[in-house]
Order: C-alpha cells, then sequence, then structure tokens
C-alpha cells in the first residue's frame, strides 16, 4: 500500500516539524487506506443521508470512514517527510508505504439514538438548530462500560462527552437491559447538558460511540470550561482508540451517526 499527503499551512497557524510530521504520516496513511478500501467507505460515506455539500466537509467525512475501515499494521519500508515553499505558501509532504487490515469487531445488539430537543422517540432527529438540546437514549444487552466522543469538522478536536466531567475515575458503567437518557439532568443528577452550537451556516459533527464489558479509561485530553467539553486534537483521539481497541477485542466502536448543525443568522 501507498499514500501521499498534503498538507498547506495557514497564514496566522502555529506549528512545530514534529506536530506536523505526525500530521501528515497519519494523513498518508489514512489516504493509503482509502485506496484499498475504496469501496466499503464510498459505501459508508454515501450513507451519511444529508444535504451537506462543500470539499471540506466531504473530506472530513472520508477521513473519519477512512479511520473506522482499517487500521495501519505497519511501514514496508521508511516514510519521507518534506517541506516546500512556493508562491509564498509553507507546504509538508508525507509519503509512506506498509500494510493495513480491516477493522472487525464483535456483534452486539446496542440500541441508541439522538434525540433534538426532547427526550422521547418522537423527538430522534440528526439534524439540529443552533443551540438546540441534544440527548442520546442508550440501551445495551450487557452491563459494561460507555464512553461518547463527538468530532467536529471544524476545529478538528473529539469532545469527550460521556464520562460526565463531574465524574473522576474515567468511565461510565452502564447496567445490562436499563435504558438510559444521556445528558438529561432529570434522569441523573450528575449529567452534563449539551446545546449544539455553531457559529457557521453548517458544520457536521461525527458521533462516536464506545462500548466495552471489560473496564476502560477515556482518552487523556485538556479539561474544557463550563461551556465547553474536555477535548484532545482528532489525530490523537484516533490514536489512543486504536490502542484500546487492540488490548480489547470485545470492544464495539460505532461511528454510524452524523449531526448536521445549521445556524440561519451565521454568515458565510
Amino acid at each position: 500500500m501507498h499514500g501521499v499527503f498534503t498538507y498547506t499551512v495557514g497564514e496566522d497557524e502555529t506549528f512545530s516539524i514534529a506536530e506536523m510530521r505526525h500530521k501528515c504520516i497519519v494523513g498518508a496513511q489514512n489516504e493509503a487506506i482509502k485506496e484499498k478500501f475504496n469501496e466499503n467507505i464510498k459505501a459508508n460515506t454515501n450513507m451519511v443521508d444529508m444535504d451537506i455539500s462543500g470539499e471540506a466537509i466531504s473530506r472530513f467525512v472520508e477521513e473519519i470512514e477512512a479511520y473506522s475501515a482499517a487500521e495501519w499494521l505497519g511501514d514496508s519500508k521508511p516514510s519521507v517527510f518534506k517541506a516546500d515553499y512556493a508562491a509564498d505558501r509553507l507546504t509538508f509532504t508525507a509519503e509512506v508505504w506498509g500494510e493495513a487490515r480491516e477493522i472487525t469487531q464483535p456483534s452486539v445488539d446496542l440500541r441508541w439514538s439522538i434525540l433534538c430537543g426532547g427526550t422521547t422517540d418522537s423527538y430522534q432527529s440528526k439534524k439540529f438548530n443552533n443551540r438546540d438540546r441534544i440527548y442520546i437514549k442508550f440501551k445495551s444487552p450487557v452491563s459494561g462500560y460507555l464512553a461518547i466522543y463527538v468530532l467536529d469538522s471544524s476545529n478538528k478536536k473529539a469532545s469527550c462527552w460521556l464520562p460526565y466531567r463531574s465524574n473522576t475515575s474515567g468511565r461510565f458503567e452502564v447496567m445490562a437491559g436499563q435504558e438510559y437518557v444521556l445528558f438529561d439532568r432529570d434522569f441523573d443528577v450528575n449529567a452534563t447538558p449539551y446545546r449544539m452550537v455553531t457559529d457557521k451556516p453548517l458544520e457536521l459533527n461525527n458521533v462516536v460511540l464506545i462500548f466495552s464489558p471489560n473496564p476502560f479509561t477515556k482518552c487523556n485530553d485538556d479539561a474544557g470550561d463550563f461551556r465547553h467539553a474536555n477535548s484532545v486534537d482528532i489525530d490523537d483521539f484516533e490514536k489512543w482508540l486504536r490502542k484500546t481497541r487492540k488490548r480489547d477485542n470485545d470492544m464495539v466502536v460505532d461511528r454510524s451517526q452524523w449531526l448536521v448543525i445549521t445556524n440561519a443568522n451565521a454568515k458565510n
């Protein structure tokens, strides 16, 4: 397998060479995965049945699907990383060669749905207006541990929505057969409520649900404030998730839910 990825640095963007090398190497690995598993990724991308447009958003969907399609096993020859400066723009390019394998996971009948503005099934929706409240309903046939991250297309951050911020153990335990309404303080006084907020006309987020019958601890993220969840760069989140899955053959990762948030008052 072979992949190439080029990144153009923004005018006011700050970075380190180590950070840029990591970003480009991971990007090149994803490009190689997209090439090999193209049909599966396209099929899953087409299932994101929403009125979305724009190259940046489409690329974000493909990147997330590449992460879920396969994992990079290792290099077959040394990777190449180089910088180029032309037309007053700085670009970094990485080229990789190696092997990847398709990700498979155990089958568990997890039932979960996204709710917009209310906590009953009649509020199921994946489309939100700016400042709409969001809830998630969840039920598992087996007891275990649950985490929920939201991947943001606008800032490329993975926000930890569950375990709640008040949870100091880094784990959220669920009981078999019990239905949970997450982010609802009427259901759980320790819950952190959330609203979907954007200052853009349209934003796309991916909800990543992680479940295992075995204990696992959330990613080591950066603390948020009273308005923002703890978060981490998507690349670092994916690195943590790959390592965690390798240690737990029973872990289920579901990325099937995508959210569209619109703001009628935002300017392009």
